[in-house]
């Protein structure tokens, strides 16, 4: 359906923080796992959790 419609369906290679569960060390080690290409998902809306300052740890 999705192609029909000229969209090409697509999914996450990493999770990168668990549904916002994992602290700041463990995201920062999800993010520097990914390759080129990989997509990793994120919760940002859950500021009280590792998410950001992990993802800014591993970037």
């Amino acid at each position: 359906m999705s192609r029909g419609l000229g969209v090409v369906p697509m999914n996450f290679t990493v999770n990168l923080d668990v549904g916002a569960t994992f602290g700041a060390q463990t995201v920062a080690a999800q993010v520097r796992q990914q390759g080129a290409g990989d997509v990793g998902i994120g919760h940002f809306n859950q500021p009280a959790s590792g998410t950001a300052k992990g993802m800014a740890l591993g970037l």
